[in-house]
């Protein structure tokens, strides 16, 4: 089965996504491999700041990075079920966001990630803020909808 799936995968010009969390949610985020590298990155280094107190001494505290807002995502609203529905609203997707900063920018990378895959409208399902080690860790997991653009009255 599994010699099967990749022939037809490697011949088809397909890629397979085989998960094997055991999760409660099963939503999957596909990002560009340049965006995971510099996010991949960026964790890699804050973790290490963190581990090395002797650093931390030694060098200036660098100020917190503002996440900057992808023009066209400030567009993107929030809505719920019912209203959705009554819209014409289109379920694409679930994305989950685990970020580790303020709230602000939380919601600016989830509606960042939700323009780009070609969405406008997300429903939060859960969303959940701890605090360990003097930081917040946010996780969001939101529905992406594409619902249709409202007509202007008279056409």
């Amino acid at each position: 089965m599994l010699a099967l799936a990749a022939i037809v995968t490697s011949a088809s010009g397909c890629q397979l996504l085989i998960d094997n969390r055991s999760r409660e949610s099963g939503a999957v985020v596909v990002v560009p491999s340049e965006e995971w590298d510099a996010m991949r990155l960026s964790s890699l280094n804050a973790n290490q700041s963190i581990g090395s107190p002797e650093t931390e001494n030694t060098e200036a505290e660098a100020p917190p990075v503002k996440i900057a807002t992808i023009p066209g995502s400030e567009a993107i609203t929030f809505s719920n079920y019912t209203s959705a529905s009554l819209g014409g609203c289109i379920a694409s997707g679930i994305i989950e966001l685990q970020h580790q900063g303020v709230m602000d920018d939380a919601i600016t990378l989830l509606k960042n990630e939700a323009f780009r895959l070609g969405n406008n409208q997300l429903i939060v399902t859960k969303m959940n803020s701890v605090q360990a080690d003097s930081a917040d860790t946010i996780t969001i997991e939101a529905r992406m909808l594409t619902c249709p653009l409202k007509l202007v009255k008279g056409n």
